[in-house]
């Protein structure tokens, strides 16, 4: 393999699963001849805490690689893939979860190893001793090495050629078979390492599942307690409405066999305006304690009935009296009106102060004090070299204009 660049990728993410950006970052490889690790380039992360860097490195193999950040290795070893055309070694650490001083790697590898492999280097969840692995590195010079299944094959090849040499006797070639048990103890140090990486992400993994399930437990409590001060909230409101209406009802009933008591007899008519008059101002105080927003206005009702004595006195149309036609004839019709009484709110009005050149908030201010509502809008004002922005400059009703109180000032404001 014939290296002339190396392409690293990362990104790096915070809690719930956002960018880190800004992150300092360094991409460091093992030196096998000095025994030691080499920073090969150093990278800050954009903001979607992705990292993208390209390295030109002349190498005979594949490095192990380590990333880290914060002086902290974070991931060692990724995703590999090799150009061979363009003699570029790509090196993908997936995407990194930083919690405090843990690292969590996001992204699952390649379970069928089609695409790419992993080369030197082992994924990591935090930082772990290469020291069985550099132990066995460190007469490098000397004693190269060679992979497994090379000195396997190497083996048999030397113990064929000397079972076809009759005149030698079986030689053991011992530094071939010392080769062979550091390369097969390296090979165990990377399992056991990898299996202990491996071990400790699975337990990361479920405490953070467990206190992912913490938090949907409370959040499903909340949301409970809340739906049942809803639907408490919902049935008071409802009792109280039935309850006004019950009252409104039974009022109008009394109010209904009255009448009907008054229809089968003469009535005074002065008592007859009173009771129409007194009935209407009642129903119209109820509204207002009950919080209705509406009251009656002018109102005016039709009467008809048979007058009698000096006219002073007559006796409510009914079905009995209409079913002659003579005294449907007969039938005089006299008009009840009902004018409510002013509120002290509507006959107080008071002058509408002049706002001009006031901010929001001293007009709100100045409007309260004097019993009155605001309106705000925003415009261009005509002259911006005189109104600045977020000042008054136009008002409805205008300056020393009366107003009942409770009644709102439209102030249009400066952009």
């Amino acid at each position: 393999m014939s290296i002339r660049q190396m392409v690293f990728k990362a990104t790096l993410v915070s809690d719930e699963n956002k960018p880190l950006e800004r992150a300092n970052v360094q991409i460091q490889f093992f030196e096998s001849e000095h025994n030691s690790w080499k920073t090969a380039t150093t990278a800050r992360t954009n903001q979607d805490g992705e990292i993208n860097r390209r390295v030109i490195k002349n190498l005979a193999e594949a490095p192990m690689i380590q990333l880290k950040h914060n002086n902290q290795v974070i991931s060692q070893g990724g995703l590999v893939s090799y150009d061979s055309r363009r003699r570029t070694l790509e090196i993908d650490f997936g995407v990194i979860e930083l919690l405090g001083e843990e690292a969590y790697s996001l992204t699952a590898s390649d379970p069928d190893n089609t695409q790419k492999k992993q080369i030197g280097g082992l994924p990591k969840r935090q930082s772990v001793s290469f020291k069985p692995i550099l132990g066995a590195l460190k007469e490098y010079r000397r004693t190269p090495f060679i992979p497994t299944e090379q000195l396997r094959k190497d083996l048999l090849t030397d113990e064929k050629r000397q079972s076809a040499d009759q005149t030698n006797g079986p030689v053991l070639n011992t530094a071939k078979y010392q080769q062979l048990i550091d390369s097969i103890e390296i090979d165990l140090a990377q399992q056991a390492i990898s299996k202990s990486a491996l071990d400790i992400q699975v337990s990361q993994l479920r405490s953070a599942v467990d206190a992912k399930n913490i938090q949907i437990n409370e959040q499903r409590i909340q949301f409970e307690r809340k739906q049942a001060e809803l639907e408490s909230q919902k049935a008071s409101e409802i009792s109280k409405i039935n309850t006004n209406f019950e009252s409104i009802i039974n009022n109008l009933s009394q109010r209904t066999r009255e009448l009907e008591n008054q229809l089968e007899s003469e009535t005074d008519i002065t008592s007859l305006q009173q009771s129409i008059s007194s009935g209407l101002e009642n129903f119209s105080k109820e509204q207002a304690q009950a919080g209705s927003h509406f009251r009656l206005g002018r109102v005016q009702i039709n009467v008809k009935g048979l007058f009698s004595g000096s006219g002073n006195r007559m006796t409510l149309a009914d079905s009995r009296l209409l079913k002659d036609a003579t005294n449907a004839a007969a039938l005089s019709e006299m008009v009840v009106e009902y004018i409510p009484e002013p509120t002290e709110q509507e006959t107080t009005n008071t002058k509408v102060p002049d706002l001009s050149g006031l901010s929001e908030s001293a007009a709100t201010r100045l409007l309260k004090a004097l019993g009155f509502g605001i309106e705000v809008a925003y415009g261009d004002p005509p002259d911006p070299d005189i109104t600045g922005a977020g000042q008054a400059f136009k008002q409805s009703p205008s300056a020393d204009e009366t107003l009942a109180k409770g009644r709102k000032v439209l102030v249009i404001f400066a952009h």
